[in-house]
């Protein structure tokens, strides 16, 4: 009949319309920044560590194809019919999150470390906190110049996160910073003595200078070699020593 007829309609519009049930792709967690074979299916002996490409980021995913798995191990010479492969899987990346205050505890080490005599930290923040990588930390930090003047000053530093010796990102953080009459003065005072060293390869050559300007560590200036009277350019290194900019 023809209410028959709509009913089998009705029910294969149905069938077309409904959501089929879909398999879940297999899923693998990694902490690092790369991928490799072994971390996301059961390599042969010998190919556990092969380099697939970088990770996804911190806390994110993304579906890797058995096509893509097959063009990498075939370009490397390896013959992707030996490995048994998922047609796809999902790999997501690690991540732990770092609050502002832990932040600020993560960076103080590093930031202590690297102020002079005379400069004491009072206080470090963090506007913000940051998901990261699980096994990232606070490799360094940079530290803008430090002003002549005694008292305290309000800072923007920089902590640098990383992994595997690896910056990966970079957060702004908050410091104020206590200076007396010793951190108000320059590392290296114009008109010191230093050792100038020349460095060329495993070949290292060094005389003695007379420093034309006032310089932190780090800083460029120049430099008036004793012996020649010649004029260089170099990089201070410590009170004491300075290395020339080739």
């Amino acid at each position: 009949s023809e209410m028959r007829h709509r009913v089998l309609q009705l029910i294969l519009l149905s069938s077309l319309l409904a959501p089929s049930a879909a398999r879940a792709e297999p899923q693998r967690t990694v902490d690092g920044p790369v991928l490799r074979l072994g971390e996301i299916l059961d390599a042969p002996a010998g190919l556990e560590g092969f380099e697939l490409g970088p990770s996804p980021a911190p806390g994110r995913s993304r579906l890797v194809q058995r096509d893509e798995l097959a063009r990498r191990l075939n370009e490397a010479g390896i013959d992707a019919k030996t490995v048994k492969l998922p047609s796809v899987i999902r790999v997501t990346r690690s991540a732990r999150h770092l609050s502002a205050s832990e932040l600020a505890l993560a960076a103080r080490p590093a930031l202590s470390s690297r102020l002079p005599t005379g400069a004491r930290l009072i206080s470090l923040s963090a506007s913000k906190g940051a998901t990261v990588a699980k096994n990232v930390e606070v490799v360094s930090v940079r530290v803008p110049k430090l002003p002549r003047r005694i008292g305290q000053h309000t800072l923007t530093i920089t902590a640098e996160l990383g992994e595997l010796g690896a910056v990966t990102s970079r957060v702004p953080l908050r410091a104020v910073i206590a200076l007396d009459e010793r951190a108000t003065k320059p590392l290296v005072q114009r008109g010191a003595r230093l050792d100038l060293v020349i460095e060329h390869g495993r070949i290292r050559v060094g005389a003695s200078a007379i420093a034309l300007a006032d310089a932190d560590a780090g800083e460029v200036v120049t430099f008036k070699v004793e012996a020649t009277k010649k004029i260089v350019r170099a990089r201070v290194a410590r009170a004491d020593r300075a290395v020339v900019v080739q």
